[in-house]
């Protein structure tokens, strides 16, 4: 092969496997042929001949170029956290100061990086005007892009009946931003959500929806949860996720960065590249697997799904003058009710806790089914329109599926011709269509 992408040499073909390292990637296998420079010893896979010079990934704010060998030091893949050997190329950021590394194969692998070569492609001008979520009109007031009115900054003191439209969790004890004219409320983390960004749980960038549009689905590719709060969607049309269809993040999820340590474990966690690993994945926390996304130890065998790595490790209830606080399980054999469904808790699993009034509350408790739905939301579920009620009424609706009355603050409602039917979950749900239609009520 003469004039190769990857060497100044001309490269001969080696028909025989090699058990030594690719000079691009550093690795061995000898399922993949190999190209070898006999003038100075270069061995190159047939797969890294042609990896592109300059790359841009959505884990980094800058461009990353290849890099044949780095400088005599101890380097840390930053997609894999796993050592580097600076003997094989690997790709580097070249802005000063900047020390972001990646392997070959992890910065080029299809989860990571776009396909798009940019090596003779001009920067991007910097757009971080065009992505500012709001203007400042003045102190403490502001004209967001997703509301018609002015928002006014305020301290927390007692609005428990108030819910922040973009991540759906009550307003607690944080600063917020709340309507002049109307119910409209965000946190003061959600209302500085960007109108665009790059985030490592996807290759593309990612746009802010805060529509309220009508979605045949509104589930989280990430987390799998129903949400009806803001998302964060892909800006290629043609991009289509397994799990959910479009592939759109909530915001609570896109708020984890990729490496960072959680309360529930002493090491760092990472999001890594999880193709391979998709289905032997279990999360330590709900011991559940077959998650599209979850973050790993970088030390020892430990995951956690998105699920659980978002629960907040501090909520009010209702019925108590202290926040409870998120535990993270026990170890000591001891016996605990929950408070709201007066069930044994396990103490082994996570579950939050007042210690001053000694209250236990399990999380599915807590946050019942409706943890990322507000009300007036409406949805498609199996060809039939779902609308989302707050469930405010002194005397609260019963249930057409387990027949008692819907707990949680919201509950959904179907209306088909003349049946309007009620639901404390989705469950409840599929039980009355099913029961329904099986005896061809609901479409008569």
């Amino acid at each position: 092969m003469s004039d190769p992408k990857s060497h100044h040499h001309s490269l001969s073909l080696f028909p025989r496997p090699l058990l030594v390292p690719c000079d691009a990637c550093g690795l061995i296998n000898q399922s993949d042929p190999s190209y070898v420079c006999f003038q100075c010893s270069y061995i190159v896979h047939e797969s890294c001949i042609n990896l592109p010079r300059v790359i841009k990934i959505t884990r980094h704010q800058h461009r990353l170029s290849y890099t044949p060998f780095l400088s005599h030091a101890i380097w840390s893949c930053r997609i894999c956290h796993k050592t580097v050997d600076n003997k094989y190329a690997q790709y580097s950021c070249n802005h000063e100061g900047c020390s972001y590394v990646a392997h070959s194969k992890c910065a080029t692998h299809l989860e990571v990086w776009n396909e798009k070569e940019l090596e003779w492609e001009p920067e991007e001008p910097d757009d971080s005007e065009n992505v500012a979520p709001f203007k400042k009109i003045g102190v403490g007031l502001i004209e967001h892009f997703c509301h018609e009115h002015h928002l006014r900054l305020e301290k927390y003191k007692d609005h428990a009946d108030k819910t922040c439209q973009a991540c759906v969790l009550p307003i607690d004890s944080r600063d917020f931003y709340n309507c002049m004219q109307c119910d409209f409320s965000l946190h003061e983390v959600c209302a500085n959500l960007p109108r665009k960004l790059d985030h490592a749980l996807h290759k593309h960038s990612l746009i802010l929806d805060t529509s309220q549009e009508i979605y045949d689905d509104v589930i989280c590719s990430v987390c799998l949860r129903k949400f009806s709060g803001f998302w964060y969607k892909c800006i290629e049309n043609d991009c289509v996720c397994m799990f959910s269809g479009v592939y759109r993040i909530d915001v609570r999820c896109i708020s984890l960065p990729d490496y960072f340590t959680h309360k529930s474990h002493k090491h760092p966690l990472c999001l890594p590249i999880c193709e391979l690993r998709r289905n032997k994945v279990k999360c330590n926390a709900c011991k559940k697997g077959g998650w599209p996304s979850h973050l790993h130890c970088t030390t020892c065998d430990f995951d956690l799904c998105y699920q659980c790595a978002t629960y907040p490790s501090e909520v009010r209830y209702k019925h108590d003058e202290h926040p409870l606080t998120l535990c993270y399980g026990e170890t000591v054999d001891a016996k605990y009710w929950c408070e709201i469904c007066e069930k044994e808790l396990d103490s082994t699993k996570w579950f939050y806790t007042c210690n001053k009034c000694c209250v236990t509350v399990h999380l599915d408790c807590m946050f019942g089914f409706f943890v990322r739905m507000k009300p007036g939301f409406t949805f498609g579920y199996n060809g039939l329109m779902v609308r989302v009620l707050g469930n405010t009424s002194s005397t609260r609706p019963i249930c057409d599926g387990c027949e008692q009355r819907c707990p949680a603050h919201v509950y959904y409602k179907v209306y088909w011709r003349r049946y309007k039917l009620a639901s404390c979950s989705l469950d409840c749900l599929n039980q009355v269509l099913k029961g329904r239609i099986g005896k061809q009520e609901l479409f008569p």
